[in-house]
């Protein structure tokens, strides 16, 4: 089974992908995308059933924790303005991003 594209899909694929294609570009791109869809047809006719997967070849696993603050490791919102250089009406003052 020979999948086949024809030069009006491609076309109307450039054409939407606003791509301005020469007849060459449409002709190559044509048997290109022709010869792509043919390998994936191939593909398609691997019996597959019963294969394990292989998407984890490593057998490592994600560590995860829960997101808790410690109630010893967090400062108060009046600790922190002291520490800051400047503050300026219970805020933080930075120098300007934009000017």
């Amino acid at each position: 089974m020979s999948a086949k594209v024809t030069p009006e899909e491609v076309r109307k694929v450039a054409a939407l992908g606003r791509l301005g294609l020469s007849d060459e570009e449409v002709k190559r791109a044509t048997q290109q995308l022709s010869g792509i869809l043919d390998h994936f047809s191939q593909i398609q006719k691997i019996k597959t059933k019963g294969v394990p997967t292989s998407d984890d070849v490593t057998g490592l696993k994600n560590v995860i924790r829960e997101d808790e603050a410690k109630q010893n490791d967090l400062c108060t919102p009046e600790e922190l303005l002291k520490a800051a250089p400047e503050t300026k009406n219970g805020q933080f003052k930075v120098k300007a991003v934009f000017e």
